[in-house]
C-alpha cells in the first residue's frame, strides 16, 4: 500500500503543474491502496472486517474534478474526443467505488455529477455489447464496475445482498442506519428498461448484473424502490425470464439468472405490499398477471426436434423456478392479505392449467429414463448440481405446483374454501391421475400439503388440510408399486394416528369411511400396507366410530366361503377400540385449536357473590407446530432460505383459559404458556400479578380437571388466596390479590384470545427478554405479598397441605403483560364442561367433579356431592347443550348464553355404537371366521412361552400349580380366538347395555358352541387366559345372570378344553377349582358332584380311541377328583353321596374306582360328613360295593379299599346291628359271595381281608363264613392256603366251640383236607420248577396289607381281633390284617423249639413242605422267648407288638381221647408267627399317592 506521503506528493504535483499524468499516477496509487474493497465478481455481502478499512474523506472539489474527468473519458471512449491523456474510465469508476465505501464523501442532498456520467457511460457500453464488439471483455469490465458503483450508491448497507444470503434485515436495524441511499435519478430506470427488455442480445452475466442492480435499488430504500417499480420494469423482468428460456442452446444456461430475477420480482411484490396504494405506480395484481402469463407461456420458437427439446427443457426449468418462488413471495408480514390477492388473480386456475399442460412435455422428457439411458441414482451421484437433476424429473412441474397450492392455502381457511368451490379436490385428483403413476416426490408433496410443512419433521405435525389425506388414501389401491403403498400407508398412520388433535381432524374429515373403502379391496393392497391402515383404523376408531362406519366394517368381513384375510386383525382392532377407557376422555367437546376459536361470554354487569371459582375439563394439544417461516424450506442447497416474517416468536403466547376484564383494563384471567404451565393472573390499573403452576405442566395431551378458586380476605389486612386444583388434588396455594368486582366485566372470554392490552400508564414500556419457565418463576422484580398474621389463613379457604408450596407472585407493570407472557391466543386445545361459580369450591367438591369424569353432568342431579353447586352457578356450558354456535347457559338464571367461534366435536364410543347395528350378536359370526382361518403360528410354543418349559412338560409333578397371573393382553391377542374373547370382555366393561345384549342373543351359548369346534391347535393358553379375564370382568360388573351363562358355556364346558394341551387342561381345572371355591354354594347347585362325575366319565375316563389315559390326562383327572373331594368334605346331600357310590360301581376303570374309593374312605374318616355318609351308604346299600370284588380287571388295591370302607362302616357305633348283619351277608352268607368270584384271581389280600372282616367285626365269628373263606382259598396259591391253616389253628385251639361249629358244617372235611393239597397232578410238572428249593415263591403284586400296631392282649380273643367295644381312637387305626394279630401273640415253647432259624438273604422267600405230624416235640419244655425266629422278615427283626412273657395258647389244651398225648396241634409245630406283608402304611396312604413298593416278606418252612 502506497504511503500517504506519496499520495500527497503526487496530488501536489498535479495541483501545481496541472499535468494529467500526475493525476493518472495518483489515481493508480489510490486505487491500488484500496482495491481489495472492490469485489466485482462476487454477489456475497462484504465481510465485517472489510468495513473497517479507513477510506479517506476527500474534498468536494476533488470529486467534481474527477467527475469532469469521467465525462471526458466517456467521450474519449465513444470516439467523440481525441485527447489521449484522459484517465481510463475503469480507473475512475474504481476510484468512485472506493470513495463510496465512506458515505461521508457523498452529498445525500444532491446527486453527485459522476452518477449521471456513470449512467451515460453504462448506456454506451451496453449498447456496444449488443453489437458483439471485439473488445467485449474491456466493455464488460467497465459495465460490471459501473453497476457495482450504482449498487454502492443506492444500497449502501448491502440490504439486497444480505437478503440473497438468507439474512433478514429488520426494520429496527434499518432505522439505525446513519446514511440514506441517494435519490434515484430518472436516467437509471430508463437505462434498465432500455437494456433489460432486449436482454437476449446481452451476455448472461451482464443481464444478471443488471437484475442485481434493480434488486439493490428496490431493497435499498422504499422510496427508490417504488420509483423503480413500474409496469415497464415488471415487463422487463418477465422478458428476461422468457429470453433466458429462448437462448441459444450452444452455450450453457445459468439458472442463477432465473433465481436472481425471481428474487427481484419477490422484492417488488413485498415492496408494493408494504406500501399504500397511492404510492404505487403498478398494482400487485398486474405483477401477478404477468407472472402467471409467463408461467403458462407455451410459445414454440422453432420447428426442429433439437430446438423443440431444448426449448422444452428450458421451459420446464423456468416453470419450476417460478413455482418455487411463489412460496417466497407469500412470505411477508401481512400474509393473509397477499393470499387474498393471489386468490383474486385466479391463481388456482393458472396452476391447474399448468399441471395439465405439463403432461405434454413429460412424455418426451421421461422417454430416456424409461429406456434406461441414465437412472436417477446415477445422475445424483455424478452431477454436481443436485437441484438440476431434480428439476429434470418427469413430475417436477406437478410437484412444484402442489407446493404452490400448499403455500397459497397455508394457514388460511378461506383459501381452502375457495379452492374447494372453484377447483375441488376431486378435479385435482383427476388431473394428477391423468399424469400416470405418481412418484414418491409427488406423494410426499401431497403429504406436505396436508400438514402444511414437511411431514418427515421429527416432531409431530398437526393436520392443517385433511383433503390431501383423502386423496392419498383414494389413490393407494391404484399404486402399482408395493413399496409406495407401504410408504404412503405408514405416512398416513404416522400423521393421522398421532396426537389427539390429529385424530380428531381425521375423524371429522371422514377418514374412517375412506379407510373402509380402501380396505374393501384386499386384492389390490399389500398385506403390510393393509396392516398399517388397520392400525390407523384402530387409532381413529378408538376416538370415534359412527354406526355407519361400524356397519361398513362388519359388511367388509362378509365372504361367501372361508375367512376374510383381515378377520383376525379386525378383531384385534375392535378389541383395542373397546379397550379405550371412555370415562377418561370426553365424547363431546369444543375444539378450540384455531387461533381465533373460543367462547364469547356476554357482559357481566354485577358479580352476584364474593368469591370466584372456575371449573373446566381441558386437553391441551402438543406444542410442536413449526412457525410460518419453517413451512417452506428451499428445495436445493443452492437456493437461499426465504426470509422469515418479522413477527413475535410462537413460543411467547398466552393460551387463554378464561379472561374477564372491565373497560378500564382491570380483571382476572388464567392461561397456559407454550410449555403447558398454568398461570393465574390478576390485573389492576397499575400492576399485573401472576402465579405459575410449574410443577404440573399439562403437556401429556390428556384430559384434566382444572379448578381455580379466588378467596378474598374477610377483614383488613387479611389474606387474599388463590388455590389451584388439578384432577381433584390441590396443587398450589398463593397469596394473590383478589380482583375488583365493582365494575362490569365487558370483555369476557373462555378459551378465546381476549382483547389486547389496553391499560395505559405513565410507566415506560419495558422490553423484557423472554424467559424460560424456570426464570419466570423467580424474576428479580418479584414482589412477594407479605402474609398478615392478624388473622389465620385457613379461616376463609381450605388449609394448605404440606405438599403445596406457597407460590411466588410475579408482579410487572400493567400494560406490558403481552411482552412478558406473550400475546393472547386461543386455548389451542379441547374444552369440555366448564362452569363459573360466585362462591368458593371446596376440596371435596373438586374431587367429586373429577371422579364424575368429563362426560358426566352432575349438576342436573338432585342429590350427590356437587348438587349444592346449582345455587352458586354464574354460568354453565357443556357441549351437550349447544346449537347454532350458541352455548346455552345451564345455570339457574340462564343469563349468559355464550357464542362459540369454532366447532363442537361429537365422538362415538364403539360400546354404544354396537347397539345401533344389532347389539353384541352381530359380532359373534367373527368367531366362526376365526375358527375357519388358517393358523400358522405354533400354539405349543405360545403355551411354552406363557408358562415355561418346566410347566408345560407332562413329566411335571401331579399337584403342580400353573401361574395364572396377569399377562399383557397384547401378548394374548396373538391368538385370534383369544383376541375375540378379549374383544367381548372390553365391550362388556362398564357397559350394562352390552351385557344385557349378549344375554338376550344367547351369546354365551353360541360362543361356547363355536369354541368347541375350534381346532385344538388354536386352543392354547392364551385362549384360556382370555376366558379367565372375561369371566373376571363380568364378575366385577356384578351381572350374575351373564356370569352364570358364561360359566356354563365356557368354563364348565369340558368339550372346549378336554382336547387341548396338557398345560391348558390342567390350568382350566385349576381355574375351575378357584371359581368353585369362591362361589361354592352357588356353583354346587349347578356344577356339583354329579356334574364333575359326568365330566370325568365323558372327557377324562379313557382316550378317544379307548386306550388308557396318558400321564398328562391322569394328572388332570387327579385334579378333578381333588375338586370333587373338596366338594364332599363340606356338608353334603344324600343324592351327592349316592351319585359318588353309583359312579364307583359303574365306572369300570380301575384308576377312577380307586380315586372314588379313596374319597369315600376320606369322608368316613372326617368328622362332619361321616354320619351323613354312613346313613347314605346304608340307605343306598353299601353291600353293593361287594360287586367291585368280582371285577377281574381290578387289582387287589381296589378290593382292599372296599374292605377298608366296609370295615369303617361296621366299626361305626351309629350303625344298627340289623344293618351290620346285612353288610355281613347274614341272609346269604359269605359262601354266596365266594361263589360269585368265578374266574377272578384270589390273592392273599382278598383272603386276609375277608377273614379280617369276619373276625375283627364280630365277637362270635361264624364257622360257616370261615369255612367259606377256606373254601375260597383252595384257588389261591400255597402261601395263601398256608396262611388260612394258621388262622384256623389258632381259632380251634382257642375255643372248643369252634371245633363243634366247624364239625356241624356240611363238607368241612373236604374243605379242610384240600387245604393240605400242595398242587394238582396236572400242574405237578410246573410246580416242580416253580417251587424248587432254588426258586422263590413270588406272590402276586398287590398292595401290602395293613398291620395292626397294637397287639396288647386283654381278653381271650384279643390277639386275634379287636373287641367290638373298642373306642373311637382305636377305630382310627383303621383296617388291620389278621396275621398282624397273630404276630401280636406268642407261640408255645414247643413251637419255638421246632422253628427254623432265620434263613440267609440268598435263601429268603423259599418254602420247604413238611408234614406237621412228623415234627419232634422234644423242645416243649424250653421257655418261649418270643424272638420270632421263624418269621419271614428278611432283616430278622422281632415281631411287632410281641412280648416276651406272652403265654402260649397251648397251655390250656388237653389231648384228644384215644390218641397218645399230643405234644402239639396238627399245625402248631410248623406254622410259626410268620407274616406275608410289610408294615402297614399310614392311614393317609391313598391310591392317588402311591408309595414306593418294597420287597414282600414271605413265609418259609423247612423240614
Amino acid at each position: 500500500m502506497a504511503s500517504k506521503e506519496r499520495l500527497y506528493e503526487l496530488w501536489m504535483l498535479y495541483y501545481t503543474k496541472k499535468d494529467v499524468g500526475y493525476l493518472q499516477q495518483w489515481l493508480e496509487a489510490f486505487v491500488a491502496s484500496f482495491e481489495k474493497l472492490i469485489e466485482v465478481q462476487s454477489l456475497e455481502p462484504r465481510r465485517p472486517e472489510d468495513c473497517c478499512s479507513e477510506v479517506p474523506l476527500l474534498p468536494r472539489e476533488v470529486l467534481v474534478l474527477l467527475s469532469t474527468q469521467l465525462w471526458h473519458s466517456a467521450l474519449h471512449l465513444s470516439g467523440q474526443e481525441q485527447n489521449s491523456d484522459i484517465p481510463h474510465p475503469l480507473l475512475l469508476i474504481k476510484f468512485f467505488i472506493i470513495i463510496c465505501r465512506n458515505m461521508e464523501n457523498i452529498d445525500s442532498d444532491k446527486t453527485p455529477g459522476f452518477v449521471f456520467e456513470t449512467i451515460k457511460l453504462l448506456s454506451f457500453c451496453l449498447t456496444q455489447l449488443k453489437e458483439q464488439p471485439e473488445d467485449k471483455q474491456s466493455l464488460q469490465a467497465v459495465v460490471h464496475h459501473g453497476l457495482l458503483l450504482c449498487e454502492s450508491l443506492f444500497d449502501p448497507y448491502q440490504t439486497w445482498r444480505r437478503r440473497l444470503a438468507g439474512e433478514e434485515v429488520s426494520l429496527l436495524e434499518r432505522s439505525k442506519y446513519k446514511f440514506t441511499p441517494l435519490p434515484l435519478p430518472e436516467e437509471l430506470p430508463a437505462l434498465l428498461h432500455e437494456t433489460l427488455h432486449d436482454s437476449a442480445r446481452l451476455p448472461e452475466v451482464v443481464t444478471m448484473r443488471l437484475v442485481h442492480l434493480q434488486g439493490a435499488i428496490i431493497s435499498g430504500s422504499q422510496k427508490n424502490g417504488l420509483s423503480c417499480i413500474t409496469s415497464l420494469a415488471v415487463r422487463d423482468l418477465m422478458a428476461v425470464l422468457q429470453a433466458w428460456c429462448c437462448r441459444d442452446s450452444s452455450q450453457p444456461k445459468d439458472p442463477q439468472v432465473l433465481r436472481l430475477t425471481l428474487q427481484c420480482l419477490t422484492a417488488m411484490v413485498h415492496t408494493l405490499h408494504s406500501s399504500s396504494p397511492a404510492q404505487r405506480q403498478v398494482d400487485i395484481r398486474n405483477v401477478l398477471d404477468g407472472y402467471f402469463r409467463v408461467l403458462n407461456w407455451n410459445r414454440h420458437p422453432g420447428d426442429g426436434e433439437g430446438d423443440r427439446q431444448d426449448w422444452e427443457d428450458g421451459l420446464v426449468t423456468l416453470q419450476a423456478h417460478m413455482l418455487h418462488a411463489v412460496p417466497e413471495i407469500l412470505q411477508c408480514s401481512d400474509r393473509p392479505a397477499l393470499q387474498a390477492i393471489f386468490l383474486n388473480n385466479n391463481c388456482y386456475e393458472h396452476i391447474l392449467r399448468l399441471i395439465q399442460n405439463s403432461k405434454l412435455y413429460q412424455s418426451s422428457r421421461s422417454r430416456p429414463e424409461r429406456e434406461g439411458a441414465c437412472d436417477l441414482t446415477t445422475r445424483l451421484l455424478t452431477e454436481i448440481q443436485v437441484d438440476q437433476v431434480w428439476e429434470r424429473g418427469s413430475d417436477s412441474i406437478t410437484v412444484h405446483a402442489l407446493s404452490v397450492l400448499t403455500a397459497i392455502m397455508s394457514n388460511s381457511p378461506s383459501a381452502k374454501e375457495v379452492f374447494k368451490e372453484r377447483i375441488g379436490y376431486s378435479h385435482l385428483f383427476d388431473v394428477l391421475k391423468s399424469q400416470g403413476q405418481p412418484t414418491k416426490r409427488l406423494l410426499q408433496e401431497l403429504m406436505n400439503m396436508a400438514v402444511e410443512g414437511h411431514h418427515s419433521h421429527r416432531g409431530p405435525l398437526g393436520i392443517s388440510n385433511d383433503q390431501p389425506l383423502l386423496l392419498l388414501l383414494q389413490w393407494l389401491p391404484e399404486l402399482a408399486s408395493r413399496d409406495l403403498q407401504l410408504l404412503v400407508s405408514q405416512w398416513l398412520a404416522g400423521v393421522c394416528g398421532g396426537s389427539l388433535s390429529c385424530r380428531t381432524v381425521a375423524v371429522e374429515a371422514g377418514l374412517v369411511g375412506a379407510l373402509l373403502k380402501v380396505l374393501a379391496e384386499p386384492a389390490s393392497l399389500d398385506r403390510q400396507s393393509a396392516d398399517a391402515l388397520l392400525g390407523l383404523l384402530q387409532d381413529l376408531g378408538s376416538l370415534s366410530l359412527r354406526p355407519k362406519e361400524l356397519k361398513s366394517l362388519l359388511r367388509l368381513l362378509r365372504t361367501e366361503q372361508g375367512a376374510h384375510p383381515y378377520c383376525g386383525r379386525v378383531v384385534r382392532v375392535l378389541s383395542a377400540m373397546a379397550a379405550r377407557e371412555a370415562r377418561s376422555s370426553a365424547r363431546q367437546y369444543f375444539d378450540l385449536t384455531p387461533p381465533m376459536a373460543g367462547i364469547m361470554v356476554p357482559t357481566v354487569q354485577r358479580w352476584p357473590g364474593s368469591n370466584i371459582a372456575f371449573h373446566a375439563w381441558v386437553c391441551l394439544n402438543a406444542d410442536s407446530l413449526p412457525t410460518s417461516s419453517e413451512f417452506f424450506l428451499p428445495v436445493s442447497p443452492s437456493t437461499p432460505t426465504p426470509p422469515s416474517s418479522p413477527c413475535l416468536p410462537r413460543g411467547l403466547r398466552r393460551r387463554q383459559l378464561y379472561s374477564f376484564f372491565t373497560d378500564s383494563g382491570t380483571g382476572f384471567e388464567a392461561f397456559f404458556t407454550a410449555e403447558g404451565v398454568l398461570v393465574v393472573a390478576v390485573c389492576t390499573k397499575k400492576e399485573y400479578m401472576a402465579v405459575s403452576l410449574v410443577e404440573h405442566p399439562l403437556t401429556d395431551c390428556a384430559w384434566h380437571s382444572v379448578d381455580i378458586v379466588h378467596i378474598p380476605g374477610r377483614r383488613p389486612f387479611g389474606q387474599n388466596l388463590v388455590t389451584i386444583y388439578v384432577d381433584g388434588e390441590q396443587r398450589m396455594t398463593g397469596q394473590l390479590r383478589f380482583p375488583s368486582l365493582n365494575e362490569p366485566f365487558t370483555s369476557c372470554c373462555i378459551g378465546l384470545a381476549g382483547q389486547r392490552t389496553t391499560t395505559t400508564n405513565t410507566t415506560p414500556t419495558l422490553l423484557l427478554p423472554p424467559m424460560s419457565p424456570t426464570e419466570q418463576d423467580f424474576p428479580d422484580r418479584t414482589a412477594i405479598l407479605a402474609r398478615s398474621y392478624s388473622f389465620p389463613a385457613s379461616r376463609w379457604g381450605a388449609p394448605t397441605p404440606p405438599s403445596s408450596r406457597e407460590a411466588p407472585i410475579q408482579t410487572i407493570p400493567a400494560g406490558v403483560q403481552d411482552t412478558k407472557w406473550g400475546t393472547p391466543t386461543s386455548l389451542e386445545g379441547l374444552l369440555g364442561t366448564v362452569f363459573i361459580c360466585h362462591e368458593a369450591l371446596q376440596p371435596a367438591q373438586t374431587k367429586a367433579l373429577y371422579a364424575a369424569g368429563p362426560n358426566h353432568v352432575p349438576l342436573f342431579k338432585s342429590d350427590g356431592e356437587p348438587s349444592d353447586l346449582n345455587s352458586k352457578l354464574l354460568l354453565y356450558y357443556t357441549p351437550q347443550a349447544f346449537k347454532n354456535q350458541i352455548c346455552l347457559d345451564l345455570a339457574p338464571n340462564h343469563l349468559y348464553d355464550g357464542r362459540l367461534t369454532g366447532h363442537r366435536v361429537i365422538n362415538w364410543d364403539i360400546k354404544d355404537v354396537v347397539n345401533s347395528v344389532g347389539g353384541m350378536g352381530v359380532l359373534l359370526p367373527l368367531l366362526e371366521q376365526l375358527c375357519a382361518a388358517e393358523q400358522v403360528e405354533p400354539r405349543t410354543q405360545e403355551t411354552a412361552d406363557l408358562l415355561g418349559p418346566e410347566l408345560t412338560s407332562s413329566r411335571g409333578p401331579a399337584g403342580m400349580l400353573l401361574p395364572l397371573g396377569r399377562t399383557h393382553e397384547g401378548r394374548l391377542e396373538k391368538n385370534s380366538v383369544a383376541a375375540f374373547l378379549l374383544m367381548v370382555k372390553n365391550l362388556l366393561k362398564h357397559h350394562p347395555v352390552n351385557q344385557e345384549s349378549l344375554l338376550h342373543c344367547n351369546g354365551p351359548a353360541i360362543i361356547g358352541y363355536m369354541l368347541s369346534k375350534v381346532p385344538s391347535s388354536m386352543m392354547d393358553m392364551s385362549v384360556l387366559m382370555a376366558c379367565h379375564y372375561l369371566l373376571d370382568q363380568v364378575s366385577s360388573e356384578g351381572n350374575s345372570s351373564l356370569l352364570s351363562q358364561l360359566n356354563q358355556h365356557l368354563l364348565f364346558d369340558f368339550r372346549i378344553w378336554s382336547s387341548c394341551h396338557f398345560a391348558v387342561c390342567l390350568s382350566h381345572v385349576q381355574n375351575l377349582t378357584a371359581v368353585v371355591k369362591d362361589n361354592k354354594q352357588r356353583s354346587r347347585r349347578k356344577y356339583g358332584v354329579q356334574f364333575i362325575l359326568d365330566s370325568l366319565r365323558t372327557h377324562y375316563g379313557v382316550e378317544k380311541d379307548g386306550s388308557p389315559l396318558s400321564e398328562e390326562l391322569q394328572t388332570v383327572q387327579t385334579s378333578l377328583f381333588s375338586l370333587l373331594k373338596d366338594f364332599l368334605l363340606k356338608p353334603t346331600s344324600p343324592e351327592e353321596l349316592q351319585s359318588l357310590l353309583a359312579y364307583t360301581i359303574t365306572v369300570g376303570e380301575e384308576r377312577q374306582v380307586l380315586k372314588a374309593l379313596d374319597i369315600l374312605h376320606s369322608l368316613l374318616r372326617s368328622t362332619l360328613p361321616r354320619e351323613q355318609l354312613i346313613t347314605a351308604l346304608l340307605d343306598w346299600g353299601v353291600e353293593q360295593l361287594y360287586c367291585l370284588l368280582f371285577k377281574s380287571n381290578f387289582g387287589d388295591e381296589v378290593r382292599e379299599w372296599v374292605f377298608r370302607i366296609l370295615y369303617k362302616v361296621l366299626k361305626s357305633e351309629g350303625v344298627s346291628e340289623k344293618s351290620k348283619q346285612r353288610i355281613k351277608l347274614r341272609d346269604s352268607g359269605y359262601l354266596g359271595l365266594v361263589c360269585f368270584f368265578g374266574d377272578v384271581p384270589v390273592t392273599s389280600t382278598t383272603i386276609r381281608s375277608l377273614y379280617e372282616q369276619i373276625l375283627a367285626t364280630d365277637t362270635n365269628p361264624s364257622a360257616r363264613d370261615l369255612l367259606a373263606v377256606a373254601y375260597l382259598s383252595h384257588r389261591a396259591e400255597l402261601a395263601v392256603r398256608l396262611d388260612i391253616c394258621r388262622k384256623l389253628f389258632h381259632l380251634v385251639h382257642l375255643s372248643m366251640d369252634y371245633v363243634k361249629q366247624v364239625a356241624r358244617q356240611p363238607g368241612w372235611q373236604d374243605i379242610l383236607t384240600k387245604l393240605y393239597v400242595k398242587e394238582s397232578y396236572r400242574s405237578h410238572a410246573n410246580s416242580q420248577s416253580e417251587f424248587s428249593p432254588g426258586s422263590s415263591v413270588d406272590l402276586p403284586p398287590s398292595r401290602p396289607p395293613l398291620r395292626r400296631q397294637d397287639s396288647v392282649m386283654e381278653e381271650r380273643y384279643t390277639h386275634i381281633f379287636r373287641p367290638y367295644s373298642s373306642s373311637q381312637e382305636d377305630e382310627e387305626d383303621d383296617y388291620k390284617s389278621i396275621d398282624s394279630t397273630e404276630q401280636g401273640s406268642q407261640s408255645s415253647s414247643l413251637s419255638n423249639a421246632v422253628d427254623i432259624p432265620m434263613p440267609r438273604r440268598e435263601e429268603e422267600g423259599l418254602y420247604y413242605p413238611l408234614s406237621p405230624f412228623e415234627l419232634d416235640l422234644g423242645g416243649m419244655g424250653q421257655s418261649g422267648s418270643g424272638n420270632g425266629n421263624g418269621n419271614g422278615n428278611g432283616n430278622g427283626n422281632h415281631t411287632p407288638g410281641s412280648l416276651s412273657d406272652t403265654p402260649s395258647p397251648l397251655d390250656s389244651i388237653r389231648p384228644f381221647p384215644g390218641i397218645r398225648t399230643r405234644k402239639s396241634s396238627s399245625l402248631s409245630n410248623v406254622l410259626s408267627d410268620t407274616s406275608y406283608g410289610t408294615d402297614p402304611p399310614p392311614e393317609t396312604t391313598s391310591p392317588t399317592h402311591p408309595t414306593p413298593s418294597r420287597p414282600r416278606r414271605r413265609s418259609c418252612v423247612t423240614c
